[in-house]
């Protein structure tokens, strides 16, 4: 029984310390579970703060992304010279430099005294008449660059008061008259480049700048209409420019080409790629082919109306062609030709004179190469070595 009884007392005894460690364990464990949860919470904490962070650095980014669409918005409109663009361009700067009126204004402002709310106002009234002088001086003065960037010419004369009384008193000459003395290679050329380098040397520098560089639509089509009739003349047809020489007069003729009994009204269309040329283009040339045979009464010649374009015509366009008799080439892009006017004509006294024009000067488009002698060249060496000079008339070097 005694033995019993001891054995009862150690499994209870042991039953004890079991439930005494488990019960240590789970202290230990709610601790665990609980400094668990405190991290938790902490790590839930910093990843709210995180993503607030990130919110804000979104929004920042939006912002800034809206800042430079506006920007670039802004900086577009200003690329259009007009007057509204360059005044607001004008009061953008004049803003800039009258910032120090703001922190005065700021500073003063924050004192309610009557002292202060007086040099607040005066501040301001001072701000405003500033930036309107400011903006006035700044709109003028983009004015003048935009008119020097058009008539570069202008620059020689207003230099200095002087030089403007000098050119008032002495030279009198109306804008036209300053076009016609201007050297029109000075569009092409810099400053130090027209002074160092020889004259047939910056010639053909301009030369080159004119053909590789931007153009006009009218340019390019111009250029296109010479090239045409460059390729008709190496196949031995007398060319007349007529849209060249007759502008708007041209009634739909860009070249007139004629050898032995047959003559060809030409119309050149040099579009981008994505145009078509339609079939009222082919009816006008049509037109304007009868009107130029019942006003030249050229009843024993053969008169073809021919469209030549670098793009392409459309299905009906080509149906009205055929119909109407009116030839097409498609796809004839500009090829390199001679642009350089070697004339040759006779003095107020009888003597024969060569002149060369280059395709930006000021009698290019009036200059027929008609007599013989007359011819076109590559460079200003070809014109030169067959004794062409250029046609120009100077008012001395291009100076600073």
């Amino acid at each position: 029984m005694t033995i019993v009884i001891i054995s009862l007392s150690i499994i209870l005894i042991a039953l004890i310390s079991g439930f005494i460690r488990k019960s240590k364990e789970l202290k230990n464990n709610d601790k665990q579970v609980s400094s668990l949860n405190i991290r938790l919470s902490e790590n839930y904490k910093e990843l709210n703060d995180y993503k607030r962070k990130d919110e804000s650095n979104t929004k920042k980014i939006l912002h800034l992304e809206k800042y430079l669409q506006e920007k670039d918005a802004l900086f577009k409109n200003l690329a259009e010279v007009n007057e509204s663009n360059l005044k607001h361009l004008s009061i953008l700067y004049a803003d800039h430099l009258t910032l120090q009126y703001d922190l005065a204004e700021r500073y003063t402002s924050r004192s309610r005294s009557m002292v202060n709310i007086e040099k607040t106002a005066k501040i301001r009234e001072l701000k405003a008449q500033t930036k309107e002088h400011i903006t006035r001086y700044k709109l003028m003065e983009y004015k003048y660059a935009y008119l020097l960037t058009i008539f570069p010419e202008l620059e020689m004369f207003a230099d200095d008061i002087d030089t403007l009384k000098e050119f008032n008193s002495e030279f009198n000459k109306n804008l036209k008259e300053i076009r016609q003395d201007f050297d029109r290679s000075l569009y092409f050329l810099s400053k130090d480049e027209y002074n160092q380098l020889t004259e047939d040397q910056r010639n053909q520098l301009a030369l080159d700048r004119y053909i590789k560089g931007k153009k006009s639509n009218w340019q390019i089509g111009r250029d296109y209409e010479m090239y045409i009739g460059y390729c008709y003349e190496k196949e031995n047809y007398e060319v007349e420019y007529y849209g060249i020489e007759n502008t708007l007069n041209d009634l739909g003729r860009d070249i007139v080409v004629t050898k032995g009994n047959v003559t060809k009204i030409i119309q050149c269309k040099y579009w981008s790629q994505e145009k078509q040329i339609r079939e009222k283009h082919i009816a006008q040339l049509y037109g304007t082919t009868i009107q130029y045979v019942l006003f030249n009464k050229h009843s024993n010649k053969t008169v073809i109306p021919i469209l030549i374009t670098n793009t392409k015509l459309s299905d009906t366009a080509k149906i009205f062609a055929k119909y109407l008799k009116v030839e097409f080439i498609e796809s004839k892009e500009l090829g390199e030709y001679p642009r350089i006017k070697c004339n040759t004509n006779r003095d107020s006294n009888g003597y024969e004179t060569k002149i060369y024009h280059l395709p930006f000067d000021q009698l290019y488009d009036r200059t027929k190469i008609s007599r013989k002698g007359d011819f076109y060249a590559f460079t200003v060496k070809e014109a030169m070595r067959f004794g062409f000079r250029r046609a120009k008339k100077h008012l001395g070097n291009y100076t600073t």
